[in-house]
């Protein structure tokens, strides 16, 4: 039997993914450094901000600041409001659980927290949200032991 199922939201719970590399590539330009959408998919979807941060870093020598994770997520969170949907047919799937369920993700907890609000999804009653700025490795690497203290509680008392 499942006792908790964690959903993914990136690509999973809200079809972010390419608006995601979208401005990516828009932002990137900005410093001029040109990539293209398929290019920015393949280094960053799937990264916590810090670890683009230091893909950027060592690709293309560039140090980004807190000034340029901020103009990232402006334009970014932009693009959301403006365009980000649920995934097809994801509200019926979690409005059907009948077990617990969470979101994992890499993303950080503001961008979780406006995609879920933008798409609907937040009210989903069951859901806990655990971000990579929740643990010292984001996905795939973190396990029970290092999530931080109030996520392992809640989920030991799921199980």
């Amino acid at each position: 039997m499942t006792d908790l199922i964690c959903f993914d939201c990136d690509g999973v719970l809200v079809d972010s993914e390419l608006l995601a590399a979208q401005t990516t590539v828009d932002y990137l330009a900005e410093l001029g450094i040109q990539v293209t959408r398929a290019e920015a998919s393949a280094l960053f979807t799937g990264k916590t901000a810090e670890a683009a941060r230091e893909i950027i870093r060592n690709t293309y020598q560039v140090d980004l600041t807190a000034r340029h994770t901020a103009r990232f997520d402006l334009l970014l969170f932009q693009r959301f409001r403006a365009r980000l949907r649920p995934m097809s047919g994801i509200a019926d799937v979690l409005a059907a659980l009948r077990i617990p369920s969470c979101v994992t993700s890499n993303s950080g907890h503001a961008r979780l927290a406006l995609a879920l609000g933008l798409t609907g999804l937040a009210d989903h009653s069951e859901c806990r949200v655990f971000s990579g700025e929740d643990v010292a490795q984001g996905k795939p690497a973190p396990t029970c032991s290092s999530m931080p203290p109030r996520a392992l509680e809640w989920m030991c008392d799921v199980a």
